[in-house]
């Protein structure tokens, strides 16, 4: 059974799940032509506990760190961990309260997320689509924190390394291959 190594984990660190029982899900991955359907943020409490920054319907919500060894352990739930390259320990710490400022108890658009669709025949959409879904959750709170030049929502091979105005999954998984995020789940999530 996996569960989070609390000594290892730093506040921003994203969560990429794949949803393996819900056909929303695979209807994200298979529109989004990504490998995960779900992204949340780990951030500490007001009492500095670890939990899980979340967005799902209906809004913004803290989950506990066993929800997800839960649903990993019941194989409902596959995920990984990935890590800000960059970003300071005062970066991290302005990541939990940034999430707790603008995102806890947004309502989730469940409208918006389906007009996502249109991203898999146009590749970047030229407007932004209005409303909070659970990657974009994570873009507010990176905006809040990062200047844009290091934001890991910039186009880093387009001239001026513009933000992304759509985020999703797919997203995360390119700044991953981008090199702008690693890859810690062997170091976080670890086997008792």
């Amino acid at each position: 059974m996996k569960r989070f190594d609390t000594d290892k984990l730093m506040e921003g660190d994203i969560l990429c799940g794949r949803n393996m029982v819900s056909k929303d899900g695979a209807m994200i991955r298979a529109i989004l032509g990504s490998t995960s359907n779900h992204n949340a943020l780990i951030i500490r409490d007001k009492s500095r506990q670890w939990v899980v920054g979340d967005m799902f319907p209906p809004v913004g919500v803290m989950m506990d760190l066993s929800h997800y060894e839960d649903i990993v352990a019941a194989g409902e739930y596959d995920l990984r961990v990935v890590r800000i390259k960059d970003a300071t320990q005062h970066d991290r710490r302005l990541m939990s309260f940034f999430w707790w400022i603008n995102v806890k108890g947004v309502g989730y658009s469940t409208f918006s997320l389906y007009r996502l669709w249109v991203m898999r025949i146009v590749n970047s959409l030229p407007w932004t689509i209005h409303g909070t879904w659970c990657t974009r959750a994570i873009g507010i709170v990176c905006g809040s924190v990062f200047p844009p030049e290091r934001n890991i929502f910039r186009k880093i091979y387009k001239s001026g390394t513009p933000l992304k105005l759509n985020e999703t999954p797919r997203t995360i998984e390119n700044r991953l291959v981008q090199g702008l995020l690693e890859d810690v789940t062997d170091q976080v999530l670890v086997d008792i």
